[in-house]
């Protein structure tokens, strides 16, 4: 994977790049805020980024765009196949405190009549791109599908005019298409004026859910702002869970009300770590699984989203039970790699034992997400050993681990030197999917996007500070 520049660049000019790309970046949304203090939310500072586009085949772009559609279905046949959550989260629930209050709601209205009979997802199916040992092409393999509060979808479609500013600035000829355009925010909000209108009440609101002093609110701004454009009779409230503990109403009738006004579509962008709840937030969520607003998501493709679930579909079998297409489910088939439960018995002790003897060749992760919660080699081993004979081993699985080739890039990020050193990435594909228990009602691919860190870093979010945006470029000889 060669880099994409193909001139010397000095020093001089690199300097000269890198401030008017952060100029540029600062200018379009391409930002953040510097952190989650009071005095800091009326300060910008931009999100960190590669000073260069990384490069891809233009077949293992389209092929991960073309499979999301399928990832989106089956996201959606599984969130409602009780019979196969209950057997994937039994061990679970009874060793991760958070997996089991979120079963308990998801428990609390499976089978309830009286909520939404309409799901919303907005997902983004990670991969890295592995070398085949035989023929060294490079092979997409799935990391993980984010099924809750998948970010970037407003800044990614950002970055394909970001990246061909950039490579004019440094001279490099290209074409147009090298840089291929991203709909991520157009697709997302798409499927919110769709849900919106699902709901049947021209007055009423959509809900975003938000942190306290949210660090990434330009990426949630952009998404507001493109709903305002293809819709605006559309409002939209942002609030906190502390703020929805004293505005926010379940009326007898199921209805949700922040004040006088009645909720359509309730969008979390928070809710996924065990630090964002209380009892009394536990309460809210509750009772807003229950109202009959359209969640995005709901508590069953929250659930979906499990790494628990990431490995069930790669068991013999599973996933013909949703596709009965067999080239399609060779396409998602040839993104899986291992994936091992660690559930007590002779499976379990098998798998443990496996990562034990060769820790660096694996990765343990646990039903969370949000990036900084996986574990990697001498470390991952001492852990195992230290729960190898206790059912706490269960909330966790094993995964092989993907080994991507590096490639030289900058990261550009505020308060860390500037300098070009070995990168890998990670390639994200953006998919919104609207459905009734058996009908697909909306299901698009809407983008892409990079997310790349030093290759000698073991985590790879953006928001959690481990990496920088990132952009394909197709280097067609």
């Amino acid at each position: 994977m060669a880099s994409c520049v193909t001139r010397d660049v000095s020093e001089e000019e690199l300097e000269d790049i890198r401030l008017k790309a952060i100029d540029w970046a600062l200018a379009n949304g391409i930002s953040m805020r510097p952190s989650t203090l009071s005095e800091d939310q009326d300060k910008v500072v931009h999100a960190p980024f590669t000073l260069f586009p990384t490069t891809i085949s233009e077949s293992n772009l389209q092929l991960a765009t073309q499979s999301m559609v399928h990832f989106n279905r089956l996201m959606h046949h599984v969130a409602m196949d009780h019979q196969l959550l209950q057997e994937s989260f039994k061990h679970i629930i009874d060793v991760d405190e958070f997996t089991e209050r979120l079963w308990n709601i998801y428990m609390a209205v499976w089978n309830d009549e009286r909520v939404q009979p309409v799901w919303f997802g907005l997902f983004r199916n990670d991969f890295l791109l592995d070398e085949d040992p035989d023929t060294s092409k490079l092979q997409l393999k799935q990391v993980e599908m984010n099924t809750i509060a998948a970010g970037f979808g407003g800044v990614g479609s950002k970055l394909a005019d970001f990246y061909r500013y950039i490579l004019d600035l440094i001279g490099v000829e290209y074409t147009y298409n090298q840089i291929p355009d991203s709909q991520s925010v157009y697709g997302f909000a798409s499927g919110f004026v769709n849900a919106w209108g699902m709901y049947g009440n021209p007055k009423a609101v959509i809900l975003f859910i938000v942190k306290h002093n949210e660090r990434n609110i330009m990426d949630q701004r952009l998404l507001e702002y493109e709903i305002y454009k293809q819709n605006k009779n559309i409002k939209i409230i942002r609030k906190t869970f502390e703020e929805l503990v004293k505005d926010g109403k379940l009326t007898e009738d199921r209805k949700y009300f922040i004040g006088k006004e009645e909720v359509g579509v309730v969008y979390y962008r928070v809710g996924y770590a065990p630090t964002d709840y209380t009892d009394k937030i536990w309460t809210i969520r509750i009772e807003l699984e229950k109202a009959w607003c359209i969640k995005c998501p709901p508590i069953q493709y929250q659930l979906v989203g499990a790494k628990k679930i990431q490995q069930v579909l790669t068991k013999p079998g599973i996933l013909d039970k949703y596709i009965s297409d067999i080239s399609i489910k060779q396409l998602i088939q040839s993104t899986f790699v291992g994936q091992y439960s660690l559930d007590m018995g002779e499976e379990g002790d098998k798998a443990l034992n496996m990562a034990v003897s060769n820790p660096d060749q694996f990765v343990l992760k646990p039903q969370r997400e949000g990036g900084g919660n996986n574990l990697y080699g001498e470390e991952m081993k001492e852990f195992l050993l230290s729960i190898a004979t206790c059912s706490e081993r269960s909330a966790y699985i094993l995964m092989d681990r993907i080994y991507s080739k590096p490639q030289l890039n900058s990261i550009v990020k505020t308060g860390v030197p500037f300098t070009k050193l070995n990168c890998v990435s990670e390639l994200g594909i953006f998919g919104c999917f609207i459905g009734a228990k058996d009908k697909e009602l909306y299901n698009i691919s809407c983008g892409h996007m990079w997310r790349t860190k030093l290759a000698d870093t073991d985590e790879g979010g953006v928001s959690a500070g481990f990496g920088g945006l990132d952009f394909p470029f197709f280097n067609i000889p």
